[in-house]
């Protein structure tokens, strides 16, 4: 979904409230919902539009100029919101080791599983493919 923002299915379910701020809420909540920002219209028309701010850098709704869109060579990928739940920003890192760690941590505990499934259905883990009748063709001798 998107940054900070939570998993949404049966247990939360996405309802209206995700989109407005409620008018009982405290005066130093950020008013910085869809419709806080782009007004109840839900076909956002110029009403809407021409009473909707930058809310600037660190906001959620930002403004481009044609300008800006062209100095990225015409990418419309940009993202500058930063994911604050825990389980992403621990992880995140530029670092190509860091990375495959990660990876291979995940890895390893997807093994680990599949050899709990295996003894579970009372197969063998450690039984290498060609001993089950199975014909597999190794890297180094797949054809080019």
């Amino acid at each position: 979904m998107r940054a900070n923002m939570p998993v949404f299915g049966k247990r939360t379910p996405f309802t209206r409230d995700y989109f407005r701020t409620p008018p009982n809420a405290a005066a130093g909540q950020p008013r910085d919902k869809f419709e806080d920002v782009f007004g109840s219209d839900p076909r956002g028309g110029p009403a809407a539009l021409s009473a909707r701010e930058d809310t600037g850098e660190a906001g959620r709704w930002r403004r481009f100029t044609r300008d800006q869109i062209a100095q990225r060579g015409d990418n419309l990928d940009i993202a500058w919101l930063k994911d604050e739940s825990g389980e992403t920003s621990e992880k995140t890192c530029d670092e190509p080791a860091t990375v495959a760690h990660l990876v291979l941590s995940e890895l390893n505990a997807a093994v680990l599983e599949l050899r709990a499934l295996l003894e579970e259905l009372g197969e063998d883990p450690d039984q290498s493919l060609e001993d089950i009748g199975i014909d597999v063709a190794r890297p180094s001798e797949v054809p080019e």
